[in-house]
């Protein structure tokens, strides 16, 4: 009789393809839509907060009506136009605030969730990495600053009156423009990726904002632009209203743009879930 040939063994485990080897680089932390949604309208309402009611706080100043008696002021807008220079003063105060606290939570999205050590010398090393987040988001507002500060005099701010209210405007438009970013992101150092170094780059220059995180940031900032712009032009105007007092219209104007550009990068990175 012929001998039986016994069937070749198959293999046990599935087949395997060669490309499946292939590791990639994981995806970005994604924002939590749900929970930025909640802290933006909590931190829209803080905004608005701090510029109608901190210059209420001053007590022992005599406060007056700026308008004539055929242009009557509301009352509750006289704490805020008899003086703005007093009024910027609070406001950027409040305002300082506001942009730490929601620049923390936007640099914690952006670790995403990674394991956490709690062991003592973790938490050192956490505490210093934010303290020299804090300064040097600090230290480029401030440069921030005194870059804008012959911006807007180049676009009409008066120049032998008024300094210091250009100098608070400008405070106010870095702190909506620089900081969030810087302490979402930092500065990249010269060890960092080439991704990393011109991450800036490609966002506020080429406007290439890919993920939620990235349009958090881009968005309120254009807002803050083009609402700076739209609140400049009631300042020449004759109607001599006290809202028109410089730069309270300006600084209200990119304040709401910058609430709106959060809404809007909001409402971009949903319809895309």
């Amino acid at each position: 009789m012929p001998a039986r040939t016994r069937p070749k063994a198959q293999p046990s485990g599935p087949k395997t393809n060669s490309s499946s080897s292939v590791t990639t680089p994981p995806p970005p932390p994604s924002l939590p839509l749900r929970e930025y949604f909640a802290l933006l309208s909590y931190h829209s309402a803080l905004l608005i907060a701090s510029f109608l009611f901190l210059p209420r706080s001053t007590k022992g100043t005599r406060l007056s009506q700026r308008s004539s008696a055929d242009r009557p002021e509301h009352p509750f807008l006289t704490p805020l136009t008899a003086n703005p220079l007093r009024t910027m003063a609070w406001h950027v105060v409040g305002l300082a605030v506001c942009v730490t606290w929601w620049g923390q939570h936007l640099r914690t999205w952006r670790a995403g969730s990674k394991t956490r050590d709690d062991s003592p010398a973790s938490r050192q090393k956490r505490r210093r990495a934010l303290a020299d987040r804090l300064l040097e988001t600090a230290a480029t507002t401030l440069f921030g600053t005194v870059i804008l500060v012959p911006v807007i005099f180049a676009f009409g701010a008066p120049l032998d009156s008024h300094f210091g209210h250009t100098v608070f405007l400008a405070l106010h438009l870095s702190l909506l423009l620089v900081w969030p970013v810087i302490h979402a992101l930092g500065i990249p150092s010269a060890e960092s990726a080439i991704l990393d170094r011109f991450r800036l780059s490609r966002l506020f220059c080429q406007f290439g904002a890919e993920t939620p995180l990235e349009r958090a940031l881009v968005y309120p900032a254009v807002g803050t632009l083009i609402g700076a712009w739209i609140g400049a032009a009631p300042l020449p105007l004759d109607w001599d209203r006290p809202w028109q007092s410089y730069p309270l219209t300006v600084t209200v104007s990119s304040l709401l743009g910058y609430i709106v550009g959060g809404y809007a990068s909001w409402a971009h990175s949903a319809l895309e879930a």
